[in-house]
């Protein structure tokens, strides 16, 4: 029976498959290693993004594929997205990357006309489990004095500012550095 002044506690309990996004962006080191982090990353569970066009270009060659693009607009604000079977989001890297992690605190809601920024900041959002898979090759491109004036980071950088963010985030995320 119930007496006054008695203690009652409610719980309820939600089990759910955590969602899982895997982002692979930037060649591994060593070229002789494509096929293997392919490989090994098509084989994970979740959803798929490769940001990056020369990590694209890896992808399609080792899975004897065609990407398509299906978003060409491409200036300094806008990012080109790709599709390639098999994946969630195909685009550039470096500065997708920085739009992104501009975006992580804005609360999105993606449509057919969103960047790919906008899509893959929704994705970080959405996920509970959140795996990158970073290459190490180095891209004279991000050294250009157009993304310095941009104020854009280096892969290497805009990772580790990744990497702060998803922690303030609560997010449970792993890094794997090739």
């Amino acid at each position: 029976g119930t007496y006054k002044g008695d203690d009652k506690t409610l719980l309820k309990l939600k089990i759910q498959k955590a969602e899982v996004l895997n982002i692979f962006s930037g060649p591994p080191s060593e070229k002789k290693d494509d096929a293997k982090y392919v490989k090994d990353f098509v084989a994970l569970d979740g959803k798929k993004v490769i940001c990056g066009a020369t990590t694209t270009s890896i992808f399609a060659r080792e899975l004897l594929l065609e990407p398509k693009m299906t978003q060409s607009k491409t200036n300094l604000l806008t990012p080109p997205k790709a599709s390639l079977e098999g994946f969630d989001l195909v685009t550039e890297g470096v500065m997708t990357l920085n739009q992104t992690y501009n975006l992580l605190d804005v609360e999105l809601n993606p449509n057919e006309q969103s960047t790919a920024a906008e899509e893959l900041a929704f994705l970080i959002q959405k996920a509970d489990i959140i795996r990158l898979w970073i290459g190490t090759t180095f891209n004279p491109a991000n050294n250009d004095i157009v993304f310095k004036k941009l104020g854009l980071q280096g892969r290497k950088e805009i990772i580790k500012l990744f990497s702060e963010k998803l922690t303030t985030m609560n997010k449970c995320f792993e890094f794997k550095v090739f």
